[in-house]
């Protein structure tokens, strides 16, 4: 009987341990709403990528890496929905850390991403609570976070996001 005593209070403990470890370990859902945090992101090249938008445009931030699946299958449903809508900035955020600005691209040029890329090296990823991968904001013209998507996507179901 002491023995189950025993092993119901490790237990007890345990689940204790686990929940609060759990609490506090679990990644912050991405921001679904309200202003868009300010970003500015550089290439080596020369290129830029700045919001808020000085044009007023709709945004739509594809935060991904290399190294995730669901992300490398997006991209070239990424990219119709790119070519198809030039109105709309749909710009690459990638978060890899330890590549090379050019490997991330010719990774991104591989797998067809004929959008614009650039190497998270701000914390932009952070800012927008993107701790899963691959995750989608659009960002309306006036800089307000419309819609917010954590996963895959295919052109239709960006179509549908960006059209909310």
């Amino acid at each position: 009987m002491e023995l189950a005593k025993d092993w119901g209070l490790a237990l007890g403990i345990t689940v204790v341990a686990f929940a609060a470890w759990s609490a506090f370990t679990a990644p912050t859902p991405p921001l679904a709403a309200g202003s868009a945090p300010p970003i500015h992101l550089e290439s080596s090249d020369g290129r830029s990528f700045t919001l808020p938008d000085p044009e007023g445009r709709v945004t739509v931030l594809n935060f991904w890496a290399t190294w995730c699946g669901p992300c490398v299958a997006e991209i070239p449903e990424l990219s119709e929905y790119a070519d198809a809508h030039p109105e709309v900035r749909l710009v690459g955020v990638s978060v890899d850390q330890g590549l090379t600005e050019a490997r991330v691209l010719a990774a991104a040029k591989r797998y067809g991403a004929t959008y614009p890329i650039f190497l998270d090296k701000r914390g932009a990823a952070s800012a927008y609570g993107a701790a899963v991968l691959p995750t989608t904001v659009v960002i309306d013209g006036e800089g307000q976070i419309r819609a917010t998507h954590v996963g895959g996507l295919d052109a239709a179901a960006l179509e549908r996001l960006v059209s909310r």
